[in-house]
């Protein structure tokens, strides 16, 4: 930023000078568009000039130099934006939620997986069951024809008419 100041004292132009690195730096911190009226290279210019009135101090080395401020704008242009807090946040939350989720349907896998193996063993105990009955009421008929069998010989034996037929038990 170039200001002509004329022929002011000494004073004067140090108190210009914080008048003037005081509006800038008001304007750095008001909202858009209001903090776009200045950059860091018109900033770095004003700087310089300002501690340029401080002879013999070489307060100078303090602050960037308007080409060093135009080099680290370039650079600051050429990385990516830091991340956003929130947005690490929103992620961290959904990593969370995800994993809650895995578990959850681990959770209901097994769940899933225990009640398909109960119903498994039901189904072969039922199965086994079932096959012990028809095995017993297979016992039990060849049982019966045994005793069958006997009286059928006993009949035939005693040339009896009467020997076929089957047991008196009700059946």
């Amino acid at each position: 930023c170039r200001v002509g100041l004329g022929a002011l004292s000494l004073d004067e132009r140090k108190s210009a000078h914080q008048q003037l690195i005081a509006l800038v730096a008001q304007l750095l911190g008001a909202p858009p568009p209001y903090n776009q009226l200045t950059d860091p290279v018109k900033v770095a210019a004003l700087l310089q000039q300002a501690v340029g009135e401080f002879r013999g101090l070489g307060a100078g080395r303090f602050f960037a130099s308007p080409e060093e401020a135009q080099a680290a704008m370039q650079q600051a242009q050429q990385q990516p934006p830091p991340p956003d807090p929130k947005m690490e946040e929103v992620k961290g939350k959904l990593a969370l939620q995800q994993q809650k989720m895995q578990g959850d349907l681990q959770m209901q896998g097994a769940k899933v997986s225990a009640q398909a193996q109960a119903q498994a063993n039901k189904a072969w105990s039922d199965y086994q069951a079932k096959i012990a009955a028809v095995q017993s009421k297979e016992r039990m008929d060849m049982a019966e024809l045994g005793m069958e069998a006997q009286l059928e010989r006993y009949a035939i034996d005693k040339k009896a008419s009467s020997g076929q037929g089957k047991l008196p038990n009700g059946r």
